[in-house]
């Protein structure tokens, strides 16, 4: 698997320590509707969805659109254009490929119609997680890339009021590293949820179970999760040092020690992870959540449904 470099982006914190992106693949035409999604317990904490089961895959697609549009300086629902195969090369994959970016778009279709009510402390938000492909631009059968120097090209958008969703109360993730670690699910969502902890909390294997959303059984949770974590702690030493060749940055290891104890309790040792969040007094943050509502009079404006 091709190597990614630290790339930094901001992601909703609370979305991560839920199972909106879960390790588990439900049936195929499962469809929620405003169903209450599991998620860590936080005060006033609160997560439903409506629209079709995501998983890890939809969560990189997710966090590389996003990577893109801090990078462009979005801050509202203005379109953006990215090449497909860089999108493709954040997630860890490989361009020139063009299976690959029928899924990535079948994933950005999948995210588009996925909406959440989420609600924390100083976010109110009610929506979708993306909107629907404004353009594909696609390269002339009869030329290569290489040829019209113009690549596969995606016009994206992201939704009013989701922009603020990503400058406060995030995780900066390290994407960079999440994606080193391959493909398993499990491994990717702990990624994600013990970024989130500046000291992760002392969990019980049965809570991360539910969390992450797993269909599996306690016993067969608990085997996977020794491995995944096995994953987290070894991960940094070739992957980091590949990295750091091409970007010289090293992110290393996200898990430095972890044990299982007598009452089933995960205890973690973890590396530094960026989490950002405002004081309760923050002028900023009463302000967004006074907006929560226009934002989404604006979205149904949007799609024309008022």
């Amino acid at each position: 698997m091709q190597i990614t470099p630290s790339l930094i982006v901001p992601v909703p914190l609370l979305l991560m320590r839920s199972a909106l992106f879960a390790v588990a693949r439900p049936k195929a035409g499962t469809y929620y509707t405003r169903e209450q999604v599991p998620i860590a317990p936080q005060r006033k904490a609160a997560l439903a969805r409506t629209g079709v089961p995501l998983h890890q895959l939809h969560a990189l697609a997710w966090q590389a659109v996003l990577h893109f549009a801090v990078e462009e300086g979005i801050t509202d629902d203005s379109p953006f254009t990215v090449a497909a195969d860089d999108l493709l090369r954040v997630m860890g994959g490989r361009g020139g490929d063009s299976s690959q970016r029928r899924r990535l778009r079948g994933w950005l279709d999948e995210l588009a119609h996925v909406a959440i009510d989420y609600e924390t402390q100083s976010h109110r938000y009610r929506g979708p997680l993306l909107m629907p492909l404004v353009r594909e631009i696609k390269v002339s059968k009869k030329k290569s890339e290489a040829e019209t120097n113009m690549p596969h090209r995606l016009v994206l958008r992201l939704p009013p009021g989701l922009p603020t969703l990503l400058s406060h109360e995030v995780l900066r993730n390290d994407l960079g590293r999440k994606v080193s670690m391959g493909t398993s699910a499990l491994s990717l969502w702990l990624h994600d949820y013990l970024g989130t902890h500046l000291r992760p909390p002392l969990d019980a294997v049965e809570g991360l179970r539910v969390w992450s959303g797993s269909s599996q059984s306690l016993v067969r949770f608990r085997h996977e999760l020794r491995k995944a974590l096995r994953r987290l702690e070894a991960q940094g030493a070739g992957a980091a040092e590949s990295a750091a060749g091409r970007s010289g940055q090293t992110p290393g290891p996200l898990v430095l020690h972890w044990n299982i104890d007598r009452r089933d309790r995960l205890h973690i040792e973890k590396a530094a992870t960026r989490v950002y969040i405002r004081s309760s007094g923050d002028s900023h943050a009463k302000r967004q959540r006074k907006t929560a509502a226009a934002d989404h009079a604006r979205l149904l404006r949007a799609n024309g449904t008022q």
